[in-house]
């Protein structure tokens, strides 16, 4: 290899060094500087406990949520759900159809105003209230108590969609102490929910 050749390779590797340090140093800047947060670990980052109901989402919550595959924002109202972020807002008064999920229903991996709550509120248009009710990892057990808490705290749906996942029998029947599930105390007795904070008992199996 002549002289000239080793030195275009050698010139080539520094510029390219150089290029890659420079690009880290402005992750890493733009991630400490930045205002909104980035996390990794969704159910530690973007949720809190719950005594009813396990977890629920972060209220007033504004973050990145950064994984191999994406990297998007999320946003939380109030309440701890996915904020409405599409192109249509519903009139006043307006029937509100609520969405009950897991992860899917919540969005994952999906950005601010493109969840699929939003988009089935720009196809209905204002004439509707679409609600976007999914929290991360719920079986419908924590799905039935979170409307049961949400009507009684003046929610009135006219239309409840339940999403369903094939994992969500198992996890209504999960002995984790950490979410409310499907108990069965005696042989003769009927099932009935424990409570996430109760003291785990037996789990009902069909």
């Amino acid at each position: 290899m002549s002289a000239a050749r080793s030195s275009a390779w050698k010139k080539l590797v520094l510029l390219s060094s150089t290029l890659f340090i420079c690009m880290v140093l402005t992750e890493v800047g733009l991630r400490v500087v930045s205002p909104i947060r980035s996390f990794v670990n969704l159910m530690t980052s973007f949720h809190r406990t719950d005594p009813l109901l396990g977890w629920l989402g972060v209220s007033d919550l504004d973050a990145r949520f950064h994984q191999i595959d994406f990297d998007v924002r999320v946003r939380h109202g109030k309440g701890g759900f996915r904020l409405r972020e599409g192109n249509v807002a519903p009139l006043p008064r307006s029937p509100v159809i609520a969405f009950l999920g897991d992860s899917f229903t919540w969005g994952w991996g999906v950005t601010g105003g493109r969840q699929f709550t939003d988009l089935v509120q720009e196809r209905l248009g204002d004439g509707f209230d679409i609600r976007n009710l999914g929290v991360n990892n719920y079986s419908t057990v924590q799905e039935w108590l979170l409307l049961r808490r949400e009507m009684s705290n003046g929610l009135h749906p006219r239309f409840v969609v339940v999403m369903l996942f094939n994992n969500d029998y198992q996890e209504n029947l999960d002995p984790d102490v950490r979410r409310p599930r499907v108990v069965l105390e005696a042989q003769d007795s009927q099932p009935r929910f424990a409570t996430a904070t109760e003291t785990a008992l037996k789990p009902w199996r069909l």
